[in-house]
C-alpha cells in the first residue's frame, strides 16, 4: 500500500516539476498528507524507512511550492524574461 502511496506522489511531484501551477502543487500537498497520515498507522520500523523514502523523494523547491499554497501567491516569472 505504502509504494502504491509513493507512487503517486511522486508522479504528481513530476507533473508539478513541468506544469508549475498552484493547483498541482496543491494536489502534491494532498498527496503528501494522505501518506503522512498512513505512515503514522505503520510500526516504528516501518516508519523510519518511510520518512526516509520521503525525504528523498521531495524535491528542493517543496517548501517554496508549499509556501506559494499558503499564500495564494502568483509564480514568478520565467528567468528568462528581462525586466526593466
Amino acid at each position: 500500500m505504502i509504494e502504491h502511496q509513493l507512487k503517486n506522489l511522486r508522479k504528481s511531484i513530476a507533473w508539478a516539476q513541468q506544469d508549475e501551477d498552484l493547483n498541482i502543487f496543491r494536489m502534491a500537498g494532498e498527496q503528501l498528507k494522505m501518506l503522512e497520515r498512513y505512515v503514522l498507522n505503520l510500526s516504528e520500523l516501518e516508519q523510519h524507512r518511510a520518512y526516509w523514502e520521503i525525504d528523498n523523494l521531495l524535491p528542493m523547491e517543496w517548501p517554496l511550492w508549499m509556501e506559494a499554497c499558503r499564500y495564494g501567491d502568483a509564480l514568478v516569472m520565467p528567468a528568462s524574461q528581462t525586466l526593466h
